[in-house]
């Protein structure tokens, strides 16, 4: 399970930098080039320029509360969540080609 933090690429910047890869979808994705973890993601895709920070990269992730639930329809069958949150079957942001919410 993994949680993403978006926030305006404007005000995110690295004290080193990151090792990245570009897909053909329009998407970067980031991760220290020391010990593999995964740090961000940008998609251009999604409107606005934003980029979306993975929460295990955080000091203190608990301040972030989540706002929804993405891609819910294909959780592992032993994740159980006690939330209101809304639940979305793909993605929980809308896309400028048409996919998402």
């Amino acid at each position: 399970m993994t949680l993403w933090v978006g926030f305006p690429a404007v005000d995110v910047s690295w004290t080193g930098t990151p090792d990245e890869r570009a897909t053909g979808t329009g998407c970067v994705r980031q991760w220290c080039g020391d010990c593999g973890s995964p740090l961000a993601y940008a998609d251009a895709t999604i409107p606005g320029e934003e980029i979306y920070l993975a929460i295990g990269a955080f000091e203190a992730p608990e301040r972030v509360a989540p706002m929804a639930h993405a891609f819910w329809a294909s959780r592992l069958p032993y994740v159980a969540v006690a939330d209101d949150l809304p639940r979305h079957d793909r993605y929980s942001r809308a896309r400028v080609d048409g996919a998402g919410a």
